[in-house]
């Protein structure tokens, strides 16, 4: 495990504490610094043999959170520590752990042992596959391709692929519920979300990965406080905080492109103490959803995702509590 300090600062956070796009972008600065460990050049400098730029496109993000260990237990100006392993398989795809440290994580742990810390640690699983980066030749789709070896770290190689290539492919079939049941909360119609260039997207270049869990967000806002009658206070919606998010990543979008997001799920009572010990919170209920996002102009499936998130309510505003047991007593969940 390769680990690398950062200050949560301002242009990380804002004025607010980590968030699950912080901790992506932190987590995708981790390995993109691993793939040239030790070499005299940055990750933008990875190219093919044909002098081609090339990045790790990530086609899963698997990224889990104790629920004693809330993301936003990190504040601002909070030192975070972040590890990574990353193996390969073949010539372009590439397997990755990632873990927020604590003290006592040593160089030493590798990717099966950051995997077991998983409900001790906050973690992330992840596959990806060396493509020309889209600003080469303006291209939607997806060219793998192969680095030039001396434009890359060292890397552990695998025996076997990764099992997310054939679950990648199970959950474009299949989808994500899982034979839950997941139609207590569901969009009377698809949230759009249009793609504006230099908020969302940079020129020639595709929307990075980090960005389609925060559109997720906006959709899941939408669906809580708006299509829900009636709707999740703003107060209460802020209580959420991220235990899961399992994403699948199908395509590229662009600045100027508008998506559809699609939801369902459910929100259930669980025990006040979900979280464990921590006498400031009551956990009121998990919310479980699936999500899918689609290019609006041709239907072309870009990302598919599930979600879970606790409904952490802050001792002192205790009351939110009663309002959202009103709203199960409403869905007979009470």
């Amino acid at each position: 495990m390769l680990t690398y300090s950062d200050q949560l600062t301002m242009s990380h956070v804002g004025l607010g504490n980590l968030n699950e796009y912080a901790l992506l972008i932190a987590f995708g600065n981790a390995h993109s610094k691993a793939l040239v460990h030790g070499l005299d050049i940055n990750a933008d400098q990875i190219v093919d043999a044909k002098g081609r730029q090339l990045y790790p496109a990530y086609f899963m993000t698997h990224l889990t959170v104790p629920p004693h260990l809330l993301l936003n237990s990190h504040t601002l100006w909070d030192d975070l520590e972040v590890g990574v392993d990353v193996r390969r398989f073949g010539d372009t795809l590439l397997d990755s752990t990632y873990m927020i440290c604590q003290e006592g994580d040593g160089q030493g742990v590798d990717q099966d042992a950051m995997a077991a810390l998983a409900g001790e640690r906050v973690t992330m699983t992840a596959n990806s596959l060396f493509v020309v980066d889209a600003s080469v030749d303006n291209s939607t789709e997806r060219q793998i391709a192969i680095p030039k070896p001396d434009c890359l770290a060292p890397l552990e190689k695998m025996a076997k692929p990764p099992a997310a290539i054939k679950r990648a492919r199970e959950v474009r079939m299949a989808g994500l519920g899982e034979g839950e049941t997941m139609e207590q909360l569901a969009s009377c119609a698809p949230f759009t979300y249009e793609l504006l260039p230099g908020r969302d997207t940079h020129a020639n270049h595709a929307m990075i990965f980090a960005k389609f869990s925060e559109i997720m967000n906006v959709a899941e806002y939408d669906l809580l406080t708006r299509q829900l009658i009636p709707g999740l206070s703003h107060r209460l919606y802020d209580c959420l905080r991220l235990l899961e998010r399992e994403v699948y990543y199908y395509g590229n979008c662009f600045g100027g492109e508008r998506l559809q997001v699609f939801l369902k799920g459910k929100l259930e009572p669980c025990a006040p103490d979900f979280h464990g010990k921590n006498l400031r919170l009551i956990s009121g209920g998990i919310l479980t959803l699936t999500i899918e996002i689609y290019q609006e102009k041709d239907n072309t499936l870009l990302s598919m995702a599930k979600v879970k998130k606790l409904v952490a309510i802050p001792t002192q505003a205790q009351e939110l509590k009663s309002d959202l047991d009103r709203y199960f007593h409403m869905a007979g969940k009470g």
